[in-house]
């Protein structure tokens, strides 16, 4: 997921029709210490930080609108009815920033992207060769890994 996409995480524990979302309940943890309800009776509290940009879709999956790095983190989705069967959806946010910020690569002959994965604190850090930069069909850019991790990347523009 992007900062600044939308995100829709499923909970298929209440994919059946006689299932209400007054019946859902929806937890949130970002880093192992706090759990906050973010769905309960089927209302979403307004006192939860990013409460307006949350819903819920028809079958009680949570919608977050344009999502941010406070967003990344454990969900889960419980059914009180099957209170066994939680679904656990996790949210990582991918950010791509460019050095120097304002570097362009139409004026520029060299740009450096990093690429960053958020994720909860209790998934550890990305492995190696899980993120890979991929040139699109047609673009005029060499491409190379630089540094230690290939999210960091130097793209040469050719003109």
């Amino acid at each position: 997921m992007k900062v600044g996409q939308d995100a829709i995480l499923h909970c298929d524990t209440a994919s059946s029709p006689e299932t209400s979302c007054s019946t859902v309940e929806w937890f949130y943890n970002q880093d192992l210490s706090e759990s906050l309800t973010v769905l309960e009776n089927g209302n979403i509290p307004k006192s939860l930080p990013r409460a307006a940009s949350l819903s819920l879709n028809t079958n009680c999956s949570l919608v977050i609108t344009n999502v941010t790095a406070e967003d990344v983190g454990h969900y889960t989705c419980r059914q009180r009815t099957h209170s066994n069967q939680d679904i656990c959806p996790y949210l990582s946010v991918l950010t791509i920033s460019r050095s120097p910020d304002d570097a362009d690569p139409r004026r520029d002959s060299e740009v450096a992207l990093k690429c960053s994965m958020l994720r909860h604190t209790g998934l550890g850090p990305c492995q190696r060769s899980s993120i890979r930069w991929v040139d699109e069909p047609g673009t005029n850019a060499l491409v190379a890994p630089t540094g230690d991790t290939p999210a960091s990347l130097l793209m040469n523009t050719m003109w």
